[in-house]
């Protein structure tokens, strides 16, 4: 029995770590709910910081263009320049303010807000779920007349998607308040893509052989 698990050894191990993961981490979202939503809250306002953050060096070689150009006009037009950069500054201030309220997510109603619970979540669901796949058609591999390079190959890919495919979602539920909804599915897209194709091929292998199996009749 030890030899006819051992091409199937990686997929049972990943399928099994896959669905610890997902118990720990329903766990880990049902005691640090509140920890989690501040977490995306701070992300969150530190994005629209970072967007509206003014740069002291950026500019410079104009500001002194600009006090060069003052210098040879006179005192009240000068002061009145002043007023106006200071009101400029002022509302670029007021703006960033604006937007921050804008993109306030501290409700659990904000769009961005629920579709980030939502994906944490979807991440245990996915763990589980593709735990269990890998863990199962790991053990139909064994069964089947398959070569042995052909079983390790189908349960690698298999217990590589399981592990993949959840932590994708994780990812994108965190950055989805900082990023947004469609920014932060398309950041973890190339990790999403590859683990679902990999889960594919792993079970398309496994049919194979089930298919091939039943009509020859092995």
């Amino acid at each position: 029995m030890h030899t006819a698990v051992k091409p199937v050894v990686i997929g049972l191990l990943l399928g099994f770590l896959s669905l610890v993961f997902g118990v720990f981490w329903a766990m880990y979202l049902t005691v640090n709910h509140d920890k989690i939503h501040k977490t995306l809250i701070e992300s969150s306002r530190a994005a629209i910081e970072e967007k509206f953050i003014i740069n002291p060096s950026a500019g410079a070689g104009d500001h002194s263009a600009h006090m060069n150009h003052q210098i040879s006009k006179a005192a009240p037009s000068h002061e009145h320049s002043h007023d106006s950069g200071i009101a400029s500054h002022e509302d670029h201030i007021m703006g960033a303010a604006e937007q921050a309220a804008k993109h306030d997510h501290s409700s659990h109603n904000d769009p961005e807000m629920e579709a980030a619970h939502e994906r944490l979540t979807r991440g245990h669901l996915h763990a589980m779920g593709l735990g269990t796949l890998s863990v199962v058609s790991s053990i139909i591999l064994v069964l089947l007349a398959a070569p042995y390079r052909i079983k390790t190959f189908a349960s690698a890919c298999l217990g590589v998607g399981s592990i993949f495919y959840p932590l994708a979602w994780i990812i994108m539920g965190f950055r989805t308040t900082a990023l947004g909804i469609e920014e932060a599915q398309e950041s973890v897209f190339p990790i999403a893509a590859l683990s679902i194709f990999l889960v594919l091929v792993g079970i398309i292998i496994c049919l194979f052989y089930i298919v091939k199996g039943a009509f020859k009749g092995e």
